[in-house]
């Protein structure tokens, strides 16, 4: 079983699959396999089948079995996000980025070195943040020294937004507006996701990526089949290609995000894979985002509604 096409930017479209001999056409959802961060894993592990628990948890030796080259990267590798109580492996990391700082290369001569630029009054009607209360808050623990996963001290958090706002050009919602905002030089810098700013970087935007030395917030996408799969083989094999070192390594080596696959990592151009934030260095200064309950999740949007009302 084998993929004859699979398209890079829309996991929702329509995939061709060559299975015996004949071609189907199926969509993610016909082949029940999920896109998910591991925000949402602790609930997407409770969807998965005990078989497909089972077989995530071997998912080395259905790679090979399937003539797969995946050597998922050590550190997601060994992230505890990814298995349940029981031992078994929920969810299989595919790609993994940052939301750090990306600045204009000819408005700054220098990349900023802390995440405390954000903050800094120098920088008014400069900047941009997301308009999102779990990288506000994350961006804002890490500048006081809180753990950003579980920070201590919310209303010091809250006060150091508060104060952030009137710094702000605005606050960005979609990758396409900040594009636009750095394309029209409204802004030196910003929060910008690192494949983003990669992607742009190959467009011929003058922007440049750098995880500060205080760190930046981490994140990781995954794959995983949901319980009631009636085509488990096609999503298993679709997974399997999707984490293959040819599709990790090309994707990323033409502005996508960083390739779980070690073997991936691996090839690419040191050079290139600093520039875009997928490098050891850079990993080793990311907080990866956890999963949060819903109670806290309430907590930090409401926190972050204050803010934005002040």
């Amino acid at each position: 079983m084998q993929f004859a096409e699979a398209e890079r930017n829309n996991f929702k479209s329509r995939t061709t699959i060559q299975s015996d001999g004949a071609e189907l056409q199926l969509s993610l959802m016909d082949m029940d396999g999920r896109f998910t961060n591991e925000q949402k894993l602790e609930r997407a592990r409770k969807a998965m089948t005990a078989q497909a628990q089972r077989k995530l948890d071997m998912i080395g030796k259905i790679s090979k079995a399937l003539g797969m080259d995946v050597v998922v990267h050590d550190y997601m590798r060994g992230s505890n996000g990814y298995f349940g109580e029981d031992g078994k492996m929920y969810a299989v990391p595919f790609v993994w980025g940052s939301t750090a700082i990306a600045y204009n290369t000819e408005l700054m001569s220098e990349a900023p070195n802390s995440l405390k630029c954000l903050f800094d009054e120098q920088y008014a009607g400069k900047l941009t943040i997301r308009d999102d209360y779990n990288d506000a808050i994350m961006a804002a623990a890490i500048v006081l020294g809180q753990d950003p996963t579980n920070p201590n001290d919310l209303d010091a958090i809250k006060d150091l937004l508060i104060q952030q706002k009137p710094l702000n050009r605005t606050y960005w919602q979609t990758g396409d507006e900040f594009s636009k905002l750095f394309a029209g030089g409204q802004i030196d810098f910003g929060m910008m996701w690192s494949g983003q700013a990669a992607t742009m970087k190959q467009e011929g935007e003058p922007i440049a990526f750098v995880v500060p030395e205080d760190g930046a917030i981490g994140w990781v996408d995954n794959w995983g089949i949901a319980a009631g799969s009636q085509h488990e083989d096609l999503a298993y094999a679709f997974i399997n290609y999707m984490i293959s070192k040819d599709v990790q390594y090309n994707w990323a080596s033409k502005g996508g995000p960083a390739p779980a696959n070690q073997s991936a990592a691996e090839s690419l151009d040191p050079d290139y894979a600093a520039s875009c934030g997928m490098d050891e260095a850079s990993l080793n200064r990311l907080y990866f985002m956890a999963y949060q309950d819903d109670a806290t999740k309430a907590q930090w949007a409401e926190l972050w509604t204050d803010v934005k009302a002040s």
